[in-house]
């Protein structure tokens, strides 16, 4: 469990950007009999543009912490949070489609 701490893995879009890049990478090496490399290649692409667009819109705040409101000691207040603009939506919207439009085409004939 500790090898997976070391990555930082604490968002789930840094998760699906990791999986973007593993398959786009197996388009190139693997050759499995169920998915054509392009659909798979087209799926990573799609994970890719997802990941990239939430790290795109993360915002990070610190604050000062006073001693004084605050119970305990005197110190900075860190915050994450998502704001998209209005690149970062279209890359959201782009991986979205092509997300959906290749994992279609990757079940189809498995259905």
């Amino acid at each position: 469990m500790k090898f997976f701490n070391r990555f930082k893995l604490d968002n789930w879009w840094v998760v699906v950007f990791i999986l973007g890049l593993l398959s786009c990478a197996a388009s190139f090496f693997l050759r499995p009999d169920f998915v054509k490399p392009k659909n798979l290649f087209g799926l990573g692409v799609g994970l890719l543009l997802i990941g990239a667009a939430y790290l795109m819109g993360e915002v990070r705040y610190f604050k000062v912490k006073t001693p004084d409101i605050y119970p305990g000691d005197g110190g900075w207040l860190y915050a994450k949070e998502i704001k998209h603009n209005l690149s970062s939506l279209a890359l959201l919207v782009l991986g979205l489609v092509l997300t959906y439009a290749f994992l279609f085409r990757i079940l189809k004939p498995l259905f």
